[in-house]
């Protein structure tokens, strides 16, 4: 791939990080109707809170240091020597960390129950704890990947996790009936196992130390990052909490396989994301020479795809429930439309983070940013679950996210000056909640017809660039056959 074009390297990696996260979200889609049939709606409701105690867990343990690995393992320095010991390093000190949180919160365990409506701290809550070390570790790992930009490494660590839950399933869940805290032994022993795999893929010279000089300063970087991190997490389980307080458990567990569908959505912004990072950071080093004409339409275009699959995914909604579950989660149908919304909405947000994450300074004052519209998507929670339960949530969910992708963009436009093409952008945003709102209740040639118009609104809106993207991947398809040497990767001219 050295001698293709930016845009076509940038869209292989990103196909193949989302082909990874895909084929993972459909092995866990496969499972559902295992989940539905082993579990009741009040421990998949349980599920659902210890997976976000885990989470929060998590990122206190990485304090920023996936970010911070990427960031100073390209800007700071591309030397493999310094790559494998800043790797190593912060692969040692999350696993620390992970480990001495995990264990405080269960000497805590008494004091936090009142808030995890209950749940007893065994089996079911040492079985979410076990899991916080190696989720850490597990995520530092798949960070080198990205800094090598070794996209196809990647996905084949997330797919050996995912073998690994598979298995962890079938024996604690299905064969020995453990229930909610087999589910959760088996999360656990997948991240395990997915540590151990991932060590293996670490820079060569990467070795369990804990370097002071490194981490002082890739915590510096990281530490920032944090808050932001955190309030991600109660973005995400604000709304489980309010519903475990009002209507319960039950109620819980069916929001909970509504937020798993919607995030087909999340699934491919993830996969862009993952690419677009390492990919906009080593644009900074370059900028003198690539300028930023790469970022403006490659951003763009990532964006309009992420819309297509958001209106599919509203549109799939009943055909998605059923498919996955019984006749108890139907209620949870017309939710998933409002969250494959603040799905597509939080994708603008990842695109401007990057922008964010590649300056210190700018870094430093993300939580201000991120930190309000989680407050104020608690206190949503609060006034709407009471009144309209799971559609409440819902619509506190996608109102929160779209405060929090404003306040990031104003960031990132204070950050560099990076020209976006932002006016379209807020086009393509209005066309897709358009299309999800009108035609979530119709028939589906009414569906069909809609997303191609989509489709054509796209081409209207950016006609002159696509149709340059789509010649340029002609031409070089061309040359190719033709056996023509490939052009230098860095040229402007290329999509």
């Amino acid at each position: 791939m050295s001698g293709s074009s930016a845009g076509v390297r940038l869209m292989a990696q990103s196909a193949t990080y989302m082909l990874g996260t895909v084929l993972m979200r459909g092995g866990n889609f496969l499972l559902i109707p295992v989940y539905t049939a082993f579990l009741t709606t009040t421990e998949y409701g349980a599920i659902g809170i210890l997976k976000q105690l885990a989470q929060l867990l998590m990122i206190l343990a990485m304090a920023g240091q996936g970010p911070a690995l990427l960031k100073m393992g390209i800007l700071d320095s591309p030397d493999s020597k310094h790559q494998a010991t800043l790797t190593g390093s912060l692969f040692t000190y999350v696993g620390v960390a992970g480990l001495v949180l995990s264990s405080g919160v269960a000497l805590l365990w008494p004091l936090l129950k009142p808030f995890l409506d209950d749940l007893p701290l065994w089996p079911i809550g040492i079985a979410a704890l076990s899991a916080v070390m190696t989720m850490a570790m597990f995520e530092v790992g798949l960070a080198s990947v990205r800094l090598r930009q070794q996209a196809a490494e990647y996905t084949k660590l997330n797919l050996q996790r995912w073998g690994f839950l598979l298995a962890g399933v079938g024996v604690f869940v299905v064969a020995l009936g453990w229930g909610a805290h087999g589910l959760l032994i088996a999360i656990s022993l997948s991240f395990l196992g997915g540590t151990v795999l991932a060590f293996r893929k670490l820079p060569t010279g990467s070795r369990i130390e804990l370097n002071p000089e490194i981490l002082k300063k890739s915590l510096i970087y990281g530490l920032p990052i944090v808050p932001h991190a955190l309030s991600g997490i109660l973005l995400q389980s604000a709304d489980r909490v309010a519903l475990a307080a009002g209507p319960g458990l039950a109620e819980v567990g069916r929001y909970t396989l509504a937020a798993n569908l919607a995030s087909v959505v999340t699934v491919f912004a993830i996969g862009m994301h993952r690419a677009w990072t390492p990919f906009f950071l080593n644009q900074v080093r370059d900028e003198a020479v690539t300028g930023w004409d790469a970022v403006r339409r490659l951003s763009f275009f990532s964006i309009a795809a992420i819309g297509a699959v958001t209106i599919a995914t509203a549109f799939s909604a009943p055909l998605l429930v059923g498919l996955a579950s019984n006749a108890d989660y139907a209620s949870a149908i017309p939710v998933i439309s409002i969250l494959a919304l603040a799905g597509f909405v939080q994708a603008y947000n990842l695109v401007a983070s990057a922008v964010i994450f590649s300056k210190t300074s700018a870094t430093r004052l993300i939580a201000f940013v991120s930190i309000p519209p989680a407050i104020i998507n608690i206190g949503l929670n609060q006034h709407f679950v009471p009144q309209w339960g799971m559609m409440g949530a819902a619509y506190s969910t996608l109102c929160s996210t779209c405060l929090l992708a404003l306040g990031g963009w104003i960031l990132a436009r204070r950050t560099r000056r990076v020209p976006f093409k932002f006016g379209k952008a807020v086009a393509v945003l209005f066309m897709v909640a358009g299309c999800v709102c009108v035609g979530q209740q119709l028939s589906w040639l009414v569906q069909v017809a809609l997303l191609l118009a989509y489709v054509g609104g796209l081409l209207l809106l950016d006609f002159r660039d696509i149709m340059g993207a789509i010649q340029s991947l002609q031409r070089q398809l061309r040359e190719r056959r033709n056996g023509v040497p490939p052009a230098d990767p860095t040229d402007g001219d290329a999509p």
